[in-house]
């Protein structure tokens, strides 16, 4: 065996998973071993899992309730700030933000008649299935 097919052993076993190999031919035993190395921990993302925040002293006599998320992935606003500052009052059925996963929206829409008073959860954000994500304040 010559000195350029060890090469290419070598060069295949180190782009390789492959974390021990025992090679032995007529002229030639080779044992490779690599060293063992850390993992890397998988990065996971956490919703964020934050109460809203309710400062005005209107705000917190009056009956709330949320709207949870209906499926998992990024969700994303469906009416602008200023119209969440008119606290325009919305209809059953009403579309209030989209959850997307995989290229397929899934619509978060107002199961009963309420006030919108804001979303919980940034443009852009992560949600788990049954998060909080818009707040409300029943008619």
């Amino acid at each position: 065996m010559n000195v350029k097919k060890v090469e290419d052993i070598l060069k295949i076993f180190k782009n390789s998973c492959i974390s021990k190999l025992n090679f032995e031919d007529t002229e030639i035993k080779v044992t490779m071993q690599k060293s063992i190395k850390k993992e890397e921990k998988p990065v996971v993302i956490v919703p964020n899992q934050e109460k809203p925040k309710e400062n005005s002293a209107n705000i917190l006599e009056e009956p709330f309730s949320v709207i949870r998320s209906n499926h998992v992935g990024f969700f994303h606003h469906k009416l602008s700030s200023k119209e969440i500052d008119a606290q325009p009052e919305v209809k059953p059925g009403k579309l209030l933000g989209t959850v997307r996963a995989m290229n397929i929206d899934h619509d978060i829409l107002a199961d009963r008649e309420c006030k919108l008073i804001k979303y919980i959860v940034e443009e852009g954000t992560p949600v788990g299935y049954g998060q909080e994500v818009v707040l409300v304040r029943d008619l």
